[in-house]
């Protein structure tokens, strides 16, 4: 299987999403419904529950457009495109597609929401090293100091790894106020912000 890759400034640019993204996709003038847990700028990567072989045909030929829907948790655009194949598994069931024509506004609410899928992998990864946790043991109501065990000197080790990874300054004052994985993700947002 070839795997061909997003053209431009979107390649490889990718998020990997816990829970599995609803979509609607529209194909052939039928409407089809897949999921996606990995979203990109560029396009996403499409799992298909058993297609039909006509489908996998347009899909295989990459000369087909189709029309993507996709509600992003908490964004309120329904975001709409128009797509088109760029690889798929031997199987078809999973497809990779490249999105042709996005709306502009729909555009930045999906780097907006990249992005701060990317910020909370990024923190989650430091507090998971730090405290030698996998990342799917804890969400952001996870209590840093209880049940992640940092101390004072791990909090400063975070924020040492955090103004590296980030290229951030923080006031370490500030994290003592940090009670959750949530509220650590929320400062280093605002110093993002700052920047």
């Amino acid at each position: 299987m070839k795997k061909e890759s997003f053209a431009g400034s979107d390649r490889r640019k990718h998020v990997r999403i816990v829970k599995a993204l609803p979509l609607e996709l529209s194909l052939l003038s039928k409407e089809y419904r897949a999921v996606s847990k990995n979203i990109g700028k560029g396009g996403v990567l499409l799992e298909l529950e058993a297609p039909e072989e006509v489908i996998l045909s347009n899909l295989r030929s990459k000369e087909c457009k189709m029309g993507l829907s996709m509600n992003l948790p908490g964004c309120s655009l329904k975001i709409k495109a128009e797509a088109e194949p760029v690889w798929t598994d031997d199987k078809g069931v999973m497809v990779g597609v490249r999105f042709a024509k996005i709306a502009d506004d729909a555009k930045g609410e999906l780097a907006s929401y990249i992005a701060e899928m990317e910020l909370k992998h990024g923190i989650k990864s430091v507090l998971a090293e730090i405290a030698r946790m996998d990342e799917s043991e804890f969400d952001e109501n996870t209590s840093i100091r209880d049940d992640l065990g940092i101390d004072s000197l791990m909090a400063m080790e975070i924020l040492v790894a955090v103004e590296k990874t980030y290229n951030i300054k923080t006031d370490e004052a500030k994290m003592f106020d940090v009670v959750t994985v949530g509220d650590m993700i929320e400062l280093i947002k605002e110093y993002l912000d700052k920047k």
